[in-house]
């Protein structure tokens, strides 16, 4: 199933990941320059008001150099800041969806509707409620203003990251799919079988591009993938639209270069389920 911690890695890994490249690229641009960047990345506004990248600035800026700095934000210990679940939890980047079976059903059936376009957002946000309007949704509101107030980007790191804490097993049980394995997350295998069989199906139309990201969820949920797709589609989605088939291609003729890459390989480009160290051995 998907944790909370699934969730904070698809909202920190990405931006990390950059400020990282951006500290080691460009070490003469200031340092606070690139940190604004990363919090932008994140979707949060005002860095001083969120407990994560409130406490990651008060680190940094208690360091006597720039050199400690980078090794700062190099470290484990920097990206450990982010799942202190405490601090998630008195204001975190997105929310854990409320346990109602209904609900996680709305959102993977309507949020990946959205085709991650600034000027799509007021129309969809606006079916969203109307489409929860009925059914008494009381997160629905509160989520729309929430993703609303945030930067383009967020906006879409937002949606994804929030669909990865939607718990499978709960999905599936209200559905009614008995007997579904959820497949460990160190599947790697499986889960390049399902994108070199599903990838293909979207025919390269952006009007087609809701319904298709609808669907290739769906169906990962149904898998025990959907942490791993949200993660690949929230990539996709920043991507310009007559982009998406060639970088779709490329991802399989990775996939089928080689079947033993991982997504550490390719820096992060192809994200998909990491090892868990937990069970490896089982």
């Amino acid at each position: 199933m998907a944790t909370v911690e699934d969730g904070i890695r698809t909202w920190i890994s990405r931006p990390l990941l950059n400020l990282r490249q951006r500290r080691r690229a460009e070490r003469d641009t200031p340092w606070e320059a690139h940190f604004e960047e990363f919090v932008g990345e994140l979707g949060v506004h005002d860095a001083a008001q969120h407990p994560v990248t409130r406490s990651m600035r008060a680190r940094l800026d208690a360091l006597p150099n720039v050199d400690a700095r980078d090794d700062l934000i190099e470290s484990d210990e920097f990206e450990r800041i982010a799942y202190d679940l405490r601090g998630r939890e008195a204001g975190g980047s997105f929310d854990t969806p409320p346990a109602d079976p209904d609900w996680y059903a709305f959102c993977v059936e309507t949020l990946p509707g959205w085709n991650g376009e600034e000027d799509s957002w007021p129309s969809f946000s606006q079916g969203f409620l109307n489409q929860a309007r009925p059914r008494a949704f009381a997160a629905a509101t509160a989520f729309i203003q929430r993703v609303s107030a945030m930067s383009p980007a967020g906006r879409r790191r937002y949606v994804f990251a929030y669909l990865n804490a939607i718990p499978a097993p709960d999905f599936l049980t209200y559905n009614h799919v008995p007997d579904v394995p959820v497949v460990p997350r160190y599947d790697i295998d499986g889960w390049y079988d399902f994108c070199v069989s599903n990838l293909p199906r979207w025919n390269g139309d952006n009007a087609s591009w809701p319904e298709f990201t609808r669907s290739f969820l769906t169906e990962a949920l149904t898998r025990g993938f959907n942490v791993a797709a949200a993660a690949f589609l929230n990539d996709a989605s920043t991507k310009p639209a007559d982009g998406r088939r060639t970088y779709f291609a490329q991802c399989i003729e990775a996939i089928q270069t080689t079947r033993d890459f991982t997504a550490r390989s390719l820096s992060g480009a192809f994200p998909g389920p990491e090892p868990d160290e937990r069970h490896k051995d089982e």
